[in-house]
């Protein structure tokens, strides 16, 4: 504890120590050091990550206010978790974790146990929270505020939205799911008392019962979905409504050049045609294009087959029938002496 507290330093070690060994009198504890270091006491903080990795808002939030009556610094409090929450995490993940940590037996046999019910996940996501919040701690004149809102938020991941946090709440089920499967068999195997045997299944079931009604609530979803969605044809919608889906779906599909581009144009169905009319030839090519052809025919795929012609405007058509003549004109004659008015 004390080469911790030195964080590298000789000098800081060396100066804990003194401190340390003028504190106590007889033997020096790993809590005495805690206690002059103004860490959380031991027992008291492994109660309460234990608390917050259970869900227990009411435990944690009277834990906190014991915590505040002594004095201790929330941001002393906030580092003290997240160092625990690291050592839960190395003691999860690691084989003989205790020749990292270097804890005393009993200190790491707690850890052990809380690590026994939580998944990796959800010990990353607590701390990530509790990381940030030593970050706001900084800028905060509220600081227990921020603390105890860390500490709720790690708590009810049930209630946060981060895609990290989904994670953890999914393989917190699975391993729930997993255990209950395992201990079932076990039991089953043993042919132990019948009346563990129905115990465990009545705890099993519901979980088996959620997963299957939600993958049977899906698959009934997705069938009735499919039995509403009947494609309609082009001419069974208004021109701006089939221009809306069009941009809508241009944009959804990531098309953004397309997009711009179809708001400049104009739509006609003639039959079972799709006639889109350019303003200008660079448009027109553009559009027709196999790409792009690709593209709004994707953009439109929840209307039956329809024929795509891209068409360049009668005006555009007369101005530049204008200007290929004004040009062969001007190559007659020179450009010196053609006025074009």
């Amino acid at each position: 504890a004390i080469a911790k507290a030195g964080e590298g330093s000789i000098r800081d070690a060396l100066s804990v120590a003194d401190t340390a060994i003028s504190y106590s009198a007889e033997t020096l504890t790993y809590n005495d050091v805690m206690e002059i270091l103004g860490s959380s006491n031991n027992e008291v903080l492994t109660e309460l990550i234990s608390n917050v990795l259970d869900g227990n808002s009411g435990k944690i939030l009277t834990t906190i206010d014991e915590l505040c009556a002594l004095g201790k610094s929330m941001g002393v409090l906030t580092k003290d978790i997240t160092a625990e929450l690291r050592d839960l995490l190395v003691v999860k993940t690691c084989k003989n974790a205790n020749t990292i940590l270097n804890l005393p037996i009993s200190k790491y046999n707690a850890l052990e146990k809380i690590t026994n019910s939580v998944s990796e996940e959800r010990l990353l996501r607590a701390l990530d929270i509790f990381a940030d919040a030593e970050n706001s701690l900084k800028y905060t004149n509220h600081p227990r505020v921020v603390f105890e809102t860390a500490a709720v938020k790690a708590a009810k991941p049930d209630s946060d939205y981060d895609i990290d946090a989904l994670f953890a709440r999914i393989k917190d089920l699975e391993l729930k799911i997993q255990n209950g499967i395992t201990v079932k068999n076990v039991v089953q195997n043993d042919a132990v008392d019948k009346n563990a045997v129905n115990q465990e299944n009545n705890k099993i079931q519901p979980n088996l019962n959620i997963e299957n009604a939600i993958e049977d609530s899906i698959e009934k979803s997705s069938v009735e979905k499919q039995e509403k969605v009947e494609k309609i044809s082009i001419q069974q919608i208004s021109i701006n409504d089939l221009k809306g889906k069009l941009l809508f779906n241009l944009r959804k599909i990531g098309s953004e050049m397309l997009w711009n581009l179809i708001q400049t144009v104009e739509l006609e169905v003639v039959g079972n045609v799709l006639e889109i009319t350019c303003a200008n030839v660079a448009d027109q090519e553009l559009l027709d294009r196999s790409p792009s052809r690709a593209r709004i025919e994707e953009a439109l795929d929840e209307f039956l087959p329809f024929e795509l012609q891209i068409k360049l405007s009668e005006k555009e058509k007369s101005l530049d029938a204008l200007d290929q003549a004004t040009e062969r004109i001007k190559k007659i004659f020179g450009d010196d002496i053609v006025i074009i008015k």
